[in-house]
């Protein structure tokens, strides 16, 4: 149902190619590990669909982001980071995942896969569509809570020799016992293209603004409060003129809205 639903929706509604499609799809699947590909074999092996068919499941997403973007999409993620002074008791992480203008169609296909490896390394849930390996939003058994946003378009180019980054960010779910691990890790990586990694744990949270050519982690706005969404706002990027522009756009006003949110609240912030 879900192939289905993406070849109506970008081919039917917004008039794509096909072909450019599973051109898209394709690269997605080049930059995954071998194991993973192996997963996607062992699926078409066990379902009613060819491996052509979960490749263009799997590259969903892309669709809609630059540098592969083809049809309309909306204001992109939010992430609001949360510690005591804000809550009153522990930290507490609030996502918003949206990229596409209907996306509430996409709500049935959502599910929670659980990796449980057998080789000492950590178990990790990821919430993502059915039969997609898109990990953007992750935690795992020691309490470390990964997303992933869309970064701004500055640099709207796509690196096919690197590692797709939220696969990526799955394999260092699974390695990172705490955000000082996360922290080392991510590190050693270069990104194939432009995002904003929202990470936090029990103690604290960290944004990282990440390019193919640069990584900066930012700490927050005070103590206990990150509101993250799809620009840059760390003062080592002021000298981009690209990033100031995108600074003017409706990501900055989500954002400030989060913020505002934060402090008239302040203490009184739960779950419920």
């Amino acid at each position: 149902a879900l192939y289905e639903w993406i070849v109506h929706y970008w081919v039917a509604e917004h008039h794509a190619s096909l072909e450019k499609m599973q051109g898209v799809a394709n690269q997605v699947y080049a930059g995954y590990p071998y194991r993973y590909q192996l997963f996607y074999r062992g699926m078409s092996q066990t379902s009613k669909l060819s491996l052509a068919q979960l490749k263009l499941i799997n590259a969903l997403e892309y669709f809609s982001f630059f540098p592969f973007k083809i049809g309309a999409s909306k204001p992109h993620c939010s992430w609001l980071a949360l510690g005591p002074r804000y809550t009153g008791s522990d930290w507490l992480v609030g996502r918003n995942y949206d990229f596409i203008d209907d996306v509430a169609t996409l709500r049935p296909y959502l599910a929670i896969t659980v990796f449980r490896p057998n080789d000492g390394e950590i178990p990790t849930a990821m919430l993502t569509y059915l039969g997609t390996l898109n990990a953007t939003t992750l935690m795992n058994a020691k309490g470390l809570f990964i997303a992933l946003n869309a970064g701004p378009s500055i640099d709207s180019s796509y690196d096919p020799n690197q590692m797709v980054v939220p696969v990526m960010l799955l394999n260092l779910a699974m390695n990172s016992a705490n955000l000082r691990s996360f922290d080392r890790q991510i590190r050693s990586y270069r990104s194939n293209s432009t995002y904003i990694i929202d990470v936090a744990d029990g103690h604290a949270a960290l944004s990282y603004e990440w390019t193919q050519q640069k990584i900066v982690a930012r700490l927050g706005e005070r103590p206990g409060l990150l509101a993250a969404t799809n620009y840059f706002v760390s003062p080592q990027w002021l000298h981009s003129k690209q990033v100031m522009q995108e600074a003017k756009s409706t990501a900055r006003a989500r954002r400030i809205h989060l913020l505002r949110f934060a402090i008239e609240h302040r203490g009184r912030i739960t779950l419920k």
